[in-house]
């Protein structure tokens, strides 16, 4: 089966997609972006001695960014291998290159809401164990600003690369529910092709 790049902002339901096409489709692996970055830090944060700390943020400083660059040489070594990336951080000219060799790609945003609707939709759908419960509203003012922003840019270039980009502002849940139909059906026309 094709793999899939999930590429969005927080909060633009990036997991969700991918959890509700890996229970439809048990066959693919979901790789979260999130989870390996969250590994690195703590990696670094439980090394002691000081060299031993400088040669592993060095490291994971050469990693940021490369996602893409593993992505590359798993299509080429595992083409078979069916995975979903939930990522932040792929540029769509990158993604742009992907979809070419077959990943579907679809990019979520929501470009057209107000800081208030965001905020209040990262309070409406975070859960005990995301990160954005602990930091006060004012906190995340800040990265609300950035990721209305970010949205905007990927809007832009998800349509200068062809990409798909799905506004999952207004209604999140009916905006997901449709990008299942349409993911469903490049995977019938790659059965159809073979």
């Amino acid at each position: 089966m094709k793999s899939i790049i999930i590429l969005g902002v927080p909060r633009s339901g990036k997991s969700t997609l991918a959890k509700m096409l890996k229970e439809k489709y048990p066959i693919y692996n979901i790789i979260e972006e999130d989870i390996i970055n969250e590994s690195l830090r703590r990696i670094i944060a439980s090394i002691s001695k000081k060299d031993e700390w400088e040669t592993a943020l060095e490291s994971t400083k050469a990693l940021d960014g490369k996602v893409g660059y593993f992505l590359d040489v798993s299509l080429m070594f595992e083409p078979k291998y069916s995975f979903i990336l939930d990522t932040t951080t792929i540029k769509p000219k990158i993604c742009r290159q992907f979809q070419k060799k077959g990943v579907i790609v679809v990019v979520l945003g929501y470009p057209n809401e107000t800081k208030e609707s965001i905020l209040s939709r990262i309070r409406e759908y975070e859960n005990e164990n995301d990160w954005t419960t602990v930091n006060s509203n004012l906190i995340m003012w800040q990265f609300v600003d950035y990721w209305l922003e970010e949205s905007k840019n990927l809007e832009q270039n998800a349509k200068k690369y062809g990409l798909k980009f799905v506004d999952t502002g207004k209604n999140r849940s009916k905006a997901l529910a449709e990008t299942m139909i349409w993911i469903d059906n490049q995977l019938k026309k790659e059965f159809k092709e073979v």
